[in-house]
């Protein structure tokens, strides 16, 4: 299996899930937001993956196959770190909340559980009935700002059950 390399927004826009055969594609900065854009993370250098190619045999010869990128990944696969668009919604997110007029304590389990809505590990769910708990006491905004900054960071199973 080959991957190719994405070229993707310090907002997490992608700008081509695949360089190497999209030049034309790529931008230094986001039209979408004027973020500059990264092809590698940050912390170690590791290219972003971007689309997978296999190839289907056939009778005449093998067939290249796409799979393309959906969305940006949370993480790196070389360092585990966060990539900066993982990082500056978790950062909005807590912004929010902070602004809310929540207790103190509920602001508080809110900066706690957030990190685990973008980890897929067996703490996530607990993490996000967590969190969906305390944005049941929030208002509209709070709620709908949140979601639009998380949506695209966190597991189809967390968004189940943030968002059902």
């Amino acid at each position: 299996m080959k991957y190719t390399t994405a070229q993707i927004c310090k907002n997490g826009h992608i700008i081509t899930s695949n360089i190497e055969h999209e030049p034309e594609k790529c931008e230094k900065f986001c039209q979408k937001c004027g973020a500059e854009t990264i092809i590698s993370c940050p912390s170690c250098g590791e290219p972003i993956r971007g689309d997978r190619e296999y190839l289907i045999p056939s009778f005449d010869g093998n067939i290249k196959q796409w799979e393309y990128l959906p969305i940006a990944p949370s993480y790196c696969i070389n360092c585990g770190n966060p990539y900066p668009w993982t990082t500056s919604a978790l950062n909005a997110a807590k912004m929010f909340i902070e602004e809310s007029t929540l207790s103190s304590d509920d602001k508080e389990i809110f900066n706690n559980n957030v990190k685990g809505l973008i980890s897929d590990t067996p703490n996530t769910k607990l993490s996000a009935m967590r969190i969906h708990k305390i944005l049941e006491k929030t208002d509209d905004i709070v709620k709908s700002s949140i979601k639009e900054v998380l949506i695209t960071v966190v597991s189809e199973g967390v968004k189940k059950i943030l968002w059902p």
